[in-house]
């Protein structure tokens, strides 16, 4: 079977980057003094990684609920149209929990849970869907293969969206992203120009110099194209010099602590997030949490509707 690539956090990364070194509200923090760090921990490895909006954000098993109840209504539906649901997946909701922490527009990649042979593991092998048939993915969706409102086995008009549409709606809407991005405002902002990361940047970057490596911070090494060249087709190669520099980039945010430096500000801005955010965020939880409900007593019934 054909195989595809995915690129791992990319559009996300560069686009919380660009607007925590840019900006919003945050810009005019750093125009006075950025917030006091508390105690910078020392860390060497993923698993220490932890941050005070962890708790506001969603859980994996929080999106495994709602999709498995989402999914019990998309079955329901399209059995009421003649076709019967194969299921659906996490569509990369895993690999978004499980990467959250790995690879940031703050300290750039730190996986010391991958496999030095998979480099940055910015692209990985997948192997698409089994194809449907054009009734299949006109009940789903609600458009047929002409582009136009799909007509069901049984002949009626399915309703625009489809029943994916009637899943959504019956979990609250679309299922929020495990990280920070899901959060009121799009979670916190680190600008890139706080002075304590601007000094452990340049500590990591002469630790990569001497190693062999040109980067000015970590996200340029992150984000340098030729780790997903040609990622169009294929399966997911990760080159010696990839390998190399991905290994070389996790030596020196050991040797400089780099991210424990990170972690500490970013901690420090997660605070003030919190502090300004406090209504906002409670209103987060609480519709999370009647979702979550609600998808537990879906669950429970196994039926709906």
């Amino acid at each position: 079977m054909a195989t595809t690539r995915r690129l791992r956090y990319l559009a996300t990364a560069a686009l919380a980057f660009t607007a925590g070194a840019c900006g919003g509200g945050h810009a005019a923090q750093q125009q006075t003094a950025p917030p006091p760090l508390g105690r910078i921990p020392s860390i060497t490895s993923l698993d220490q990684v932890a941050r005070p909006i962890d708790t506001y954000v969603p859980k994996l098993d929080d999106e495994k609920k709602l999709i498995q109840a989402r999914d019990l209504v998309i079955g329901q539906c399209m059995r009421r149209y003649g076709v019967a649901y194969s299921g659906g997946d996490l569509n990369g909701m895993d690999t978004t929990a499980t990467g959250y922490h790995r690879a940031t527009p703050v300290y750039g990649f730190f996986g010391t849970d991958v496999p030095a042979s998979r480099g940055y593991d910015r692209v990985t092998q997948l192997v698409p869907p089994a194809p449907q048939s054009p009734e299949y993915v006109g009940v789903l969706t609600g458009v047929g293969h002409d582009g136009k409102q799909a007509s069901a086995p049984t002949g009626e008009p399915v309703p625009a969206g489809g029943c994916a549409k009637v899943g959504t709606a019956a979990i609250g809407g679309d299922l929020p992203r495990p990280d920070e991005h899901s959060l009121p405002g799009g979670g916190p902002r680190v600008p890139a120009t706080d002075p304590r990361l601007v000094a452990a940047y340049s500590q990591w970057s002469q630790c990569m110099r001497d190693k062999g490596f040109g980067y000015a911070d970590p996200m340029a090494a992150y984000l340098d194209p030729k780790w997903v060249a040609g990622s169009t087709g294929g399966s997911a190669e990760h080159g010696k010099e990839e390998a190399e520099a991905a290994s070389a980039d996790v030596a020196c945010k050991k040797a400089t602590n780099l991210v424990g430096v990170a972690v500490a500000v970013q901690s420090a801005y997660d605070s003030e997030y919190i502090k300004s955010n406090s209504a906002q965020l409670a209103e987060f939880a609480r519709d999370l949490g009647e979702r979550l409900r609600t998808a537990d007593r879906m669950i429970s019934g196994g039926e709906v509707g």
